[in-house]
């Protein structure tokens, strides 16, 4: 998963006005599977600055997979700008799944990416933050 996005995401970054079936010979692919390579990595959401992953969801997976820290997904995580939850008219729960949002965290600790531990140690700091 996490290669596939930061594959898409080089991919993204190459002059895909060059020579096309070049690209696609020295990437062991045909030049239809490079176009829609090309179409999935247009739309795949880039690193946001700062960050090691597009959202909160990929942060934790980055940190399940070893490529960060215990005190850097919590750190990262303590500092994301969270997307609002959206509200409901106190009856019906929402099934909408808002990208970026504080329900990818609950969503990263029900997965094991992240431990209940790093999961409060982060909600108390938003906490504090009013998030």
């Amino acid at each position: 998963m996490l290669a596939d996005l930061d594959f898409l995401r080089l991919l993204a970054q190459i002059d895909t006005t060059t020579d096309r079936r070049r690209i696609a010979r020295q990437l062991v692919m045909s030049e239809p599977e490079l176009d829609e390579r090309i179409r999935q990595a247009a739309a795949t959401a880039p690193i946001a600055e700062g960050f090691s992953g597009a959202g909160p969801l990929e942060i934790t997976k980055r940190y399940a997979a070893g490529l960060l820290s215990r005190d850097e997904v919590i750190e990262k995580l303590s500092h994301w700008e969270y997307a609002p939850r959206p509200q409901t008219d106190g009856i019906d729960w929402l099934t909408v799944d808002v990208p970026g949002s504080v329900e990818e965290l609950e969503e990263a600790e029900s997965a094991g990416y992240i431990d209940m531990p790093i999961y409060e140690t982060v909600d108390a700091r938003l906490t504090s933050r009013g998030v």
